[in-house]
């Protein structure tokens, strides 16, 4: 199984619905969700995600939105 790591920027595509960058990385969220390979995502990437997108969301819906990648 192929592993790829997902970086914060790819993070703040899914989880803030950027229109010209959401689609691929749903793509490939949809090969680990049906186990074809594995996503790895930095710690760090939670903390500096959650604090770019708490701008403009609400705190819980983005801690909500990263149980998809946990």
């Amino acid at each position: 199984m192929k592993t790829v790591f997902f970086d914060t920027n790819v993070m703040i595509d899914i989880i803030g619905r950027r229109q010209l960058f959401c689609r691929p990385s749903l793509q490939i969220m949809s090969l680990a969700d049906r186990g074809i390979l594995r996503v790895c995502v930095s710690a760090m990437s939670y903390a500096t995600a959650s604090f770019i997108l708490s701008r403009d969301n609400k705190q819980m819906d983005i801690v909500g939105e990263f149980a998809k990648f946990a």
